[in-house]
């Protein structure tokens, strides 16, 4: 209980710091524990390691928290409150990659209410997330110059465009 609760501590100094002041390595830790993110102590890495590799950057820093003001002025008003903390890029296979995503309970309600379900909150939020990325998909496919229209008995009619006037239909 006495981590959790310095956990805790350490974050809302964090979020009272004003704009430029640098955390704590104590309030980076509690960071890094809030995040699930393992600091391993028996490796013993340089101070330059844990910060590059494990530790938020400033930028990250200051991310978060304003993200975790805005969660709170939305939890304040009863808003419901959804924001990307973070988009994971595979730079080996660019078309792949993920986006870690917070939420309050009255995002989750106002997703049930609309109804989404799932076995918990993410699952619920990863069906809409999953249905956001899919409209933007099909968006930007039925703007596509060489689509018509995405209904099956027209894909075989797709036209290309050969110049300003005129069009090509296969």
């Amino acid at each position: 209980m006495e981590k959790a609760e310095n956990i805790t501590e350490q974050m809302a100094k964090i979020l009272a710091m004003e704009d430029g002041d640098e955390p704590s390595k104590e309030q980076l830790k509690a960071l890094a524990e809030l995040l699930n993110t393992k600091i391993e102590n028996d490796a013993k890495p340089s101070n330059e390691e844990i910060e590059k590799e494990q530790l938020p950057t400033k930028e990250q820093m200051a991310n978060i928290k304003r993200i975790a003001k805005d969660k709170a002025k939305a939890n304040k008003a009863k808003e419901p409150f959804v924001a990307i903390l973070d988009l994971d890029i595979d730079y080996e296979n660019l078309e792949s990659g993920s986006f870690e995503l917070d939420f309050n309970d009255i995002f989750v309600a106002k997703l049930l209410k609309a109804g989404y379900n799932g076995d918990d909150d993410y699952e619920i939020v990863d069906q809409w997330f999953t249905d956001v990325c899919k409209n933007v998909a099909m968006e930007v496919y039925e703007n596509s110059d060489e689509v018509n229209s995405l209904h099956p008995n027209d894909r075989s009619k797709q036209n290309k465009k050969i110049d300003k006037d005129r069009r090509e239909f296969r």
